[in-house]
């Protein structure tokens, strides 16, 4: 389908299974719209690379004239003839084909004002997941740089998650006002009492930054159909949930914070790197419905004090790998950075270097 979601996880694992089930020359392809098969696509190639693998993002015409159909097919069928191993292609609407690649961005300098004029004193962000890892350290960087308001919603009771109370008595000793709501992100009822909770204390929400994820790496061959949900929810079910509480409509900013992996895959990650692919497209899509509101999807590689590859426990065999995680500091002032610039793009890819 164009646009798959949790509904059609069984059909990509299927999918997947019967590739990794055959032996001999195997090929696995994926046709549709990004909020599709392609992260599942990108990690199965890298878990199996005999597996040749073309990934075609492209409208798709539902009902169109038979030689639309033709044309669809020709390039579909052309671009798999030609792939080796890997191939990822992009056609838009008039049939133009393009290959993704990642460009340099330049480094914006830092402004006088910092990130004014994107968040002020006046404004409260909400910031889901970000009581603990990364995004509890931007929460706390931006609140510093801006002197916005931080409404933090997290699934975690303070009382009984030792980092989490320390996050929390680290914001209690800055001039940054803050007050954390505990909710489970994908489901309705919490949310909308968590936000109007965090509305009476702080005011009106106008920015997010969503930060919930989870992560449990596991091969494809290992993979279920519950355990692929459940890396999903929190980041498609959970962003929609809190757009639906707040009102996308009177937000100014929504930040959202994705993973490089969902653009490059990564072994044992079908489900993240489809989760955070789908993030990145359910970003632009709001941005589109909602011009007044500025969406920016950042997807990050791995950072070193903070985060899931901290808590995973494989930043050292990234670094092994030749993948040099973002140090702290960096990851937070080039997040500022980039929300000082106005010409940042809709997404970007920020990360170390990464060997080959």
């Amino acid at each position: 389908p164009q646009d798959a979601d949790e509904q059609h996880i069984p059909l990509v694992l299927d999918a997947a299974r019967a590739a990794l089930s055959l032996t001999g020359d195997v090929r696995f392809v994926t046709v549709g719209g990004r909020k599709g098969a392609a992260g599942l696509a990108k990690t199965l190639h890298l878990e199996a690379p005999n597996v040749a693998t073309t990934v075609v993002i492209r409208p798709l015409p539902y009902d169109p004239a038979p030689r639309q159909v033709q044309e669809t097919v020709a390039h579909i069928t052309a671009d798999v003839a030609a792939t080796g191993g890997f191939s990822e292609v992009h056609y838009d609407s008039a049939g133009l084909r393009a290959v993704p690649v990642l460009r340099p961005l330049p480094r914006a300098s830092r402004t006088a004002t910092g990130v004014a004029g994107t968040l002020t004193g006046d404004d409260v962000l909400l910031v889901t997941g970000g009581g603990k890892g990364i995004t509890a350290e931007c929460a706390l960087a931006l609140g510093r740089e801006t002197g916005a308001s931080i409404g933090i919603l997290g699934r975690s009771d303070p009382a009984a998650d030792a980092e989490l109370a320390m996050n929390l008595e680290r914001l209690r000793k800055t001039s940054v006002k803050f007050h954390y709501a505990q909710a489970d992100v994908t489901a309705a009822d919490q949310v909308k009492a968590a936000v109007a909770e965090i509305r009476r204390t702080l005011g009106p929400v106008t920015a997010v930054l969503h930060g919930s994820g989870r992560n449990e790496p596991q091969p494809l061959a290992n993979l279920d159909e519950s355990s692929f949900r459940r890396t999903v929810a929190p980041k498609i079910a959970g962003l929609e949930t809190v757009l639906a509480a707040t009102d996308p409509g009177s937000l100014k900013l929504l930040i959202t914070f994705g993973s490089i992996i969902g653009r490059a895959g990564l072994r044992g990650e079908a489900d993240y790197a489809t989760a955070n692919d789908w993030l990145t497209e359910l970003t632009k899509r709001t941005r589109e419905a909602n011009p007044g509101c500025r969406c920016l999807a950042l997807e990050w590689s791995v950072w070193a004090g903070a985060g899931m590859g901290e808590r995973l426990g494989v930043l050292e065999a990234l670094i092994r790998d030749g993948i040099s995680p973002i140090p702290l500091q960096d990851g937070i002032d080039i997040l500022i950075e980039l929300l000082a610039d106005p010409q940042t793009p809709d997404a970007v890819v920020i990360m170390g270097r990464a060997e080959g």
